[in-house]
């Protein structure tokens, strides 16, 4: 039995070797492999992207800048969008280029109003 081949996965490599891939951790802008998952089979990636991305961000360390993080990923891991690549694969790597140019961050979103921007009588 120990001769026996095991079972390959589309990329010729055992399941065994496959999850062990999986399960070792990643670089510092993808510390559980999340992106690299992803953008490996992006055609079949059912989403949804948001969920996907606020994942991926609190697994950041907090010493690694979230806009530099999602530039790296785009350049090493998702590199251009595939064209077979699902609709959520597709918005996945469009929330990730407005993350790396800084669009809809924190400065974006401040809550206006409220106490301090009520005028005092």
């Amino acid at each position: 039995m120990a001769d026996q081949e095991k079972p390959a996965n589309g990329d010729g490599i055992s399941v065994e070797e496959d999850v062990a891939r999986r399960l070792k951790p990643g670089p510092a802008f993808d510390p559980v492999n999340l992106m690299s998952q992803i953008f490996e089979d992006s055609s079949s990636f059912a989403g949804p992207a948001e969920d996907v991305l606020l994942s991926w961000l609190m697994r950041l360390s907090p010493d690694v800048n979230q806009q530099d993080a999602a530039r790296k990923v785009l350049d090493d891991i998702a590199g251009s969008i595939a064209e077979d690549a699902s609709d959520e694969a597709r918005k996945l790597y469009d929330l990730l280029r407005q993350a790396a140019e800084g669009q809809g961050g924190a400065e974006a979103h401040k809550r206006r109003g409220g106490r301090s921007g009520r005028a005092r009588q």
